[in-house]
């Protein structure tokens, strides 16, 4: 069986021919896709509606022929269709045995996703111009109208995905800030149904990426409300970087079935009808749907969907359950700029009620969910990835999902005359350079660190200024006081004149890598070494450290133990040891603080 998803995309095309012109109009319309073997992959055709029609003479043409170039980076397919020499208009299927990789189940993919942005036009004829033979145009100039990039400063972008389609990671970045919200699940249908469950809802902070990489994007569609005689259905998968968020769970409708009356399980579990026996309905990224309930005489009421916060609302007698609530992200926190969203995303749909008295249907969560309704039920609020309410005569349709994508610069604009910012991996600390011109006001600079964004910098050294007759003086300093594990630092720069008043650079930061998770606290280097240049840093903090024993032992030799009081004087007291000693394999035992560790030393 063939699944179908919509795409718009056209184009027209100009050929001149004598006299006259030919003029192809094609429209991507549908993506199908056959023999579905998730997770591992499908096959796919592309359908094109197209229009031949000829201005001046119809002009004769023995080949009018196309290719669909679909190129997502792994694998270009050309799928070939066959246009009318004598014009017309019709569909035709783009047809390859074509094969891509599932990110969600079923797959609704996108040509965008397929990466199908150009044609190549085959058109032969006593009078083409052989410039026009063989031509490649673009699908459309944007394919991808539902995607928007908010650039909400300098320092920031955010990239808001309403529909399926590529990103392509930036050169100037190399992590990213992440919310992707599966679709919801739609409401049941009934006078005591349950309303859908919410879509998953996954927040990473920090996601690696590889600049210039083109990965896809998947958004999930909300789940169709329920009609007579089935359940809502639940909401389609979102997905990024191998981060999916679980669609939703359809309502269930009030129904004799267990397999139509019970809520379904999905990211967040959808609402059973009053006379399902089921337990709660699972979420898996979310909440429990809630249960239905009786009240006394015909009074009934269905539960409401799971919310990314909380669990559905149980049916209460004739009163239908609430939605549960749904959750915000820190992605959206301490934007400069409004992006037009509200933060609050996967809300359950309420159920429906039959009333013994009064009229009580459930409402939808946080005010996105779909509300239950006497009539069909309310639809969740689009894009948030919310269930629909239960209705009556319908269940309304779950909320299409959305993935955000938010970038930080790696490294900011420079307004000093030269800034670096720099980690060494081999000696494990990060260099800083700056370069500024000479200003006689200058007394000193503070060089200022922060582990947790822009906002929380504090001071790790005091560099005095340079008293210079040249136009520009070079400052370095070096921390080596990382941490362990790996994450961004932010680094600026505070010029303090001798008035006390004073200005900052711009910040810059770098990617400690995760890789730097060393159990050892003691870094010697280089490693090899010949003599006296040997350096020792210390990763963790080093107020403590005071006594420090160590001495050098080989397979024939030993060393007596060496007292050191604190960081510099066990460096220098190293290397005056070290510099004299044989060459070879040596170890260096470190004794502090009732610790010992053992370090591998080459001397050369």
């Amino acid at each position: 069986m063939a699944n179908e998803s919509q795409a718009q995309c056209s184009n027209t095309i100009t050929i001149p021919s004598g006299s006259s012109e030919i003029n192809i109009e094609l429209e991507l319309t549908e993506v199908i896709t056959y023999n579905t073997y998730c997770p591992n992959g499908f096959e796919y055709r592309v359908r094109i509606d197209y229009n031949v029609s000829f201005t001046g003479p119809t002009p004769t043409l023995w080949t009018l022929q196309g290719y669909l170039i679909c190129d997502d980076g792994t694998e270009l397919d050309e799928n070939y269709f066959d246009l009318p020499e004598g014009g017309g208009s019709g569909t035709v299927l783009a047809a390859q045995s074509d094969w891509y990789t599932c990110y969600s189940n079923p797959p609704h993919p996108s040509p965008a996703d397929l990466g199908c942005f150009n044609f190549r036009l085959v058109i032969q004829g006593p009078e083409i111009d052989e410039n026009y033979r063989e031509i490649t145009e673009g699908v459309c100039e944007n394919p991808n109208s539902c995607v928007e990039v908010v650039q909400v400063s300098e320092l920031e972008r955010l990239y808001i995905y309403r529909c399926d389609g590529p990103f392509t990671a930036p050169a100037e970045f190399d992590d990213a800030e992440v919310l992707v919200v599966g679709g919801g699940g739609g409401g049941g249908h009934g006078e005591s149904a349950g309303g859908g469950g919410a879509g998953g809802l996954i927040y990473q902070a920090s996601v690696p990426l590889t600049p210039g990489e083109t990965y896809p994007v998947y958004v999930g569609r909300g789940g169709e409300g329920a009609a007579a005689n089935q359940a809502g259905q639940n909401g389609m998968n979102s997905y990024f970087n191998n981060i999916t968020a679980i669609g939703g769970g359809g309502g269930g409708s009030y129904h004799t079935n267990s397999t139509h009356n019970t809520g379904r399980s999905g990211g967040s579990g959808g609402g059973h009808a009053s006379n399902s026996s089921s337990g709660p309905s699972g979420g898996s990224q979310g909440s429990e749907g809630a249960q239905g309930g009786q009240g006394n005489g015909q009074a009934r009421s269905g539960g409401g969907g799971g919310g990314a916060e909380t669990r559905g609302i149980s049916g209460n007698g004739s009163r239908g359950g609430n939605g549960g609530e749904g959750a915000s992200s820190p992605i959206l926190e301490d934007l400069s700029v409004s992006v037009g969203i509200d933060n609050i995303f996967a809300a359950g749909g309420g159920g429906t009620g039959r009333p013994g008295q009064g009229n009580n249907q459930g409402a939808g969560g946080s005010g996105i969910g779909g509300n239950g309704s006497t009539d069909t039920g309310a639809n969740g609020q689009q894009n948030t990835g919310s269930g629909g309410g239960a209705g009556w005569d319908g269940g309304g349709d779950g909320a299409d999902g959305i993935v955000i994508i938010r970038l930080r610069l790696s490294s900011l604009p420079v307004e000093w005359e030269a800034i670096n910012v720099d980690y060494q991996a081999v000696k494990n600390k990060v260099q800083v350079d700056w370069e500024v011109k000479q200003d006689p006001s200058t007394s000193h600079y503070v060089l200022e660190r922060s582990t947790a964004g822009i906002d929380d910098f504090s001071s790790i050294a005091k560099i005095d200024a340079v008293k210079s007759t040249v136009g520009s003086v070079d400052y370095q300093y070096e921390d080596h006081q990382l941490p362990s594990s790996g994450e961004r630092l932010y680094y600026r720069i505070k010029e303090v004149g001798f008035d006390g008043k004073h200005s900052y650079s711009d910040v810059y930061s770098v990617k400690i890598p995760a890789t730097q998770k060393s159990k050892n606290k003691w870094l010697i280097y280089p490693n090899p070494a010949s003599g006296r240049e040997i350096n020792v840093s210390y990763t963790a903090p080093t107020e403590n450290l005071k006594t420090i024993q160590f001495r050098l032992v080989s397979p024939l030799l030993s060393t007596d133990f060496v007292h050191a009081n604190g960081l510099n004087d066990f460096e220098e007291s190293l290397q005056e040891i070290f510099a004299p000693l044989e060459k070879g394999l040596w170890v260096l035992e470190i004794r502090w603080e009732e610790k010992v560790e053992y370090i591998k030393l080459v001397k050369e």
